[in-house]
């Protein structure tokens, strides 16, 4: 669903996992990697599968489930992607 920062890991939060994986990277080359994949940037900390997000507010999106903060840097790239499929509604 997504990746999120922890000192110099990142940890995976994935889709009906309850054990996270982790490895270590930084989240910019991660990003460049999947920059072909539906991956967004949402804050420094967080890279979330677009696909996965239910609703967002100015600060923060539903994922699936989980909430994850939006900075305020990102917020316009949120509106952006989601304008055309949710109508720009949001």
């Amino acid at each position: 669903k997504y990746f999120a920062t922890e000192g110099r890991k990142i940890i995976v939060y994935q889709r009906g996992e309850e054990e996270n994986l982790s490895f270590y990277a930084k989240m910019n080359d991660l990003q460049e990697t999947l920059k072909d994949m539906d991956f967004l940037r949402a804050h420094q900390s967080y890279l979330v599968n677009a696909r996965y997000v239910q609703s967002y507010t100015r600060t923060e999106m539903d994922v699936g489930g989980s909430l994850v903060p939006i900075a305020r840097r990102y917020i316009e790239t949120v509106r952006q992607r989601f304008a055309d499929s949710w109508g720009g509604k949001k």
